[in-house]
């Protein structure tokens, strides 16, 4: 896909992703450190320096980003799959199937997104699963905003594992999609930690403008080929 844009695009995309990937390691680092009050005051003016760096150009709030695609897989900022996202793990697609309308992924959870000792949040799991359901509605062809979302916690989710994701539709009736999923870890992948349902519904246009209308995707990366 990199083919299809200009060179420059090409280094801004990269670039972001690698500061995505550096700022998620500060991050890491920040809620794992144990270090002095010294070093602490140290790397919070250094964090400040960049901050007043990346400040210098601020896009406006309703204009997606020059390095952000279109497709299922191309948001880049995504807050859970995006590679620029520092709050992203992120989440990996593994198998996206059109047939079946199945997707399966994986990411593994750091410390920062710890919510019992040595275990994920709660509130992360159910984003995660809101990601993985809404790919698999999106696969259908029948992209909608989420409605309804129940997660069921059968286990803790551990940190520093790697986990996997599996989302699927389970029913369509108009304008609705309904679908399930689960988490497991890699290592065992028949204990279900966390099984998720939702209900995504599908926008007429006149919803679409009257909630997206004022958003300018002008300036956004718009993918031409694989």
């Amino acid at each position: 896909m990199e083919g299809s844009l200009d060179p420059a695009a090409v280094t801004r995309l990269s670039a972001v992703a690698d500061l995505g990937a550096a700022a998620r390691s500060l991050v890491q680092a920040v809620v794992e450190t144990d270090t002095d009050g010294d070093t602490l005051l140290r790397a919070a003016a250094l964090a400040r320096e960049a901050t007043a760096l990346l400040r210098r150009a601020v896009r406006p709030a309703n204009r997606l980003a020059a390095a952000d695609g279109v497709g299922i897989r191309e948001r880049i900022y995504s807050p859970v799959a995006g590679e620029a996202n520092p709050l992203a793990p992120p989440l990996r697609i593994l198998t996206l199937d059109a047939d079946q309308c199945l997707v399966e992924a994986e990411c593994t959870l750091h410390r920062g997104y710890e919510g019992p000792p040595t275990y994920g949040h709660g509130g992360v799991s159910a984003l995660l699963m809101d990601q993985v359901l809404g790919t698999a509605v999106a696969l259908g062809g029948r992209s909608g905003l989420t409605r309804s979302l129940e997660t069921v916690y059968r286990r803790p989710v551990p940190l520093a594992e790697p986990l996997r994701l599996t989302g699927r539709i389970s029913r369509r009736s108009g304008n609705r999609t309904d679908a399930s999923g689960e988490i497991v870890t890699a290592a065992r992948p028949d204990v279900v930690l966390v099984s998720a349902t939702a209900t995504f519904v599908m926008p007429t246009p006149e919803q679409v403008t009257r909630l997206f209308g004022h958003v300018d995707s002008s300036g956004a990366r718009i993918p031409t080929g694989d």
